[in-house]
């Protein structure tokens, strides 16, 4: 669905809100679609550079590994961020349950 939408070649993207557009689908809709359709196999690109949006790699296959090694570090740095944002939000809530574990009930009166 997503990629007969998408052009060839990084300086082709197609943002969310073309692809929206042209697909009758919300901002959330078009991420899972493209979410669904990479983990069956289509090498769907994205970029944050410019305007930012997908599209599928370039047809010369030396521009297209360039352009696959970019999208594979933008993912990475994204998943690594995501990684200790999780780790920080586990030690907090660690500290907070070791807090309250250690409270003593009142008993009502």
């Amino acid at each position: 669905m997503i990629k007969e939408k998408l052009k060839y070649g990084a300086e082709n993207v197609t943002s969310n809100e073309e692809l929206q557009i042209l697909t009758g689908l919300s901002h959330r809709e078009v991420v899972a679609t493209v979410s669904q359709e990479r983990k069956q196999g289509t090498p769907i690109l994205s970029t944050t550079k410019g305007k930012g949006g997908y599209f599928m790699p370039d047809t010369n296959p030396e521009k297209a590994s360039r352009e696959i090694r970019d999208c594979i570090r933008t993912i990475e740095r994204r998943a690594k961020n995501s990684f200790i944002a999780v780790q920080t939000l586990k030690k907090e809530a660690d500290r907070l349950d070791v807090m309250l574990s250690g409270q003593m009930e009142i008993p009502h009166v």
